[in-house]
């Protein structure tokens, strides 16, 4: 403790933008290491070198350091699709693309899908995110991810590469879930499943893929 009191004081002079870059990359690691639950806004300031002040002039609370964090993490997932998206690919074509893109992000980019895993675990009170607007924002750039998603399986329709009588918003959802799910189990119970019944984790993903498949074709 006092050799962290020393290192703060006799930290050089930052900005406030510096400052704030600080504590959210001391988060991210954090979070990333130990799992949101655990980590606490003191643990937080000290591996930021920042007071705990200091800390609360730029975040109220955790959860509002971790909302600033799934901000980042769709954001990075959103630059993925958009190497989709740019192609001249039919709608089908563009959601399998897309799919994989997805898997692609969980398996490089790890801690940013586990701070999407712990979203997707967690529960926002949707009557009070007014009052926390880096909650809101990171609901909304969820929803926006997720409208691009319908709007291409729309585009599947138009084209008829993917069966009309879908319904797009149920479909969507369902894709998102399963994919994130398989992927939960790959990170989290591969022990488990091992245990039970060896698999391997390509075959596991091209199932999965194989399922998106059949159900946008059917």
């Amino acid at each position: 403790m006092v050799i962290y009191i020393l290192e703060t004081m006799n930290a050089p002079s930052l900005t406030k933008q510096q400052k704030r870059f600080r504590i959210v990359a001391a988060a991210e690691k954090l979070f990333s290491h130990e799992g949101v639950e655990k980590v606490t806004m003191n643990h937080i300031a000290q591996e930021a070198k920042v007071g705990k002040g200091t800390l609360y002039l730029y975040f109220k609370s955790k959860e509002e350091l971790y909302s600033t964090i799934l901000v980042k993490a769709f954001d990075r997932l959103e630059a993925y699709f958009q190497e989709v998206y740019q192609k001249t690919l039919s709608g089908y074509e563009k959601v399998i693309q897309l799919a994989h893109a997805y898997l692609q992000f969980a398996l490089q980019e790890p801690h940013y899908f586990d701070a999407i895993l712990h979203y997707q675990n967690s529960s926002f009170d949707f009557d009070r995110l007014a009052e926390a607007p880096e909650n809101a924002k990171a609901v909304q750039r969820g929803a926006d991810l997720m409208q691009q998603i319908i709007q291409v399986i729309k585009t599947g329709q138009d084209d008829t590469s993917i069966n009309p009588a879908l319904q797009v918003e149920e479909v969507a959802f369902i894709i998102w879930g399963q994919l994130t799910g398989v992927l939960q189990i790959i990170k989290k119970k591969m022990d488990l499943v091992n245990y039970l019944q060896p698999l391997k984790v390509d075959r596991l993903l091209e199932t999965q893929l194989l399922f998106i498949q059949k159900t946008l074709r059917n």
